[in-house]
């Protein structure tokens, strides 16, 4: 994490969702409100898009291995999932779904999403940048979920069937379809839900 981005922390303090954001041990200004989101909102509105931060996490990995090499699947198809004004891309590997960098996330979503704490990590790592646009969020890389339907869920803020949702450009054609049709299709994942 370099020392000129500020880290950005969320939490809940006497029924309150407070969103923070510190640089160098002191905080820049703090932020409170009814709900996770409005908190979140409201350090995002204020935080220049490039100063969304790097944080620690063990879970997260980019979509790329040790040595940098682009995921597997690269002969799959790219799919797109649409939501509000977001429209991301990505394509199954053979650990999860990649979802390409340059997708586009909805920044406001349902407040039912049991991707809500990933989500969150990848905003706090900068992985999901605020876009030009206030409803949207960006990818800055390539990242890998562990589902189809993880990465819809944290391209919509919402639950989401992944393999019902992303489909081929200009077709019909799910991700679903897409498996049980295509011979050299990754692996279908049991979706962890």
């Amino acid at each position: 994490m370099s020392d000129d981005q500020p880290t950005i922390a969320l939490g809940v303090l006497d029924g309150q969702h407070v969103a923070f954001a510190m640089l160098d041990g002191e905080i820049l200004f703090q932020c409170t409100g009814a709900s996770e989101e409005a908190a979140r909102a409201a350090v995002l509105a204020r935080l220049h898009p490039a100063g969304v931060v790097d944080v620690h996490s063990e879970s997260l990995a980019p979509a790329t291995g040790a040595s940098g090499a682009a995921a597997d699947g690269a002969d799959a198809p790219v799919f797109e999932l649409r939501g509000g004004a977001a429209a991301a891309r990505g394509r199954p590997d053979g650990d999860g779904f990649v979802v390409l960098a340059g997708s586009t996330a909805r920044a406001y979503g349902t407040d039912v999403s049991r991707d809500r704490p990933l989500r969150d990590q990848l905003l706090a790592r900068g992985v999901l940048r605020p876009a030009a646009d206030p409803k949207l969020l960006v990818f800055s890389q390539a990242w890998r979920f562990s589902s189809a339907s993880q990465a819809g869920g944290v391209v919509l803020d919402r639950n989401c069937s992944g393999p019902n949702a992303w489909r081929i450009p200009g077709t019909d054609q799910t991700l679903r379809d897409w498996q049980k049709t295509s011979p050299g299709a990754p692996p279908r994942h049991e979706e962890p839900r």
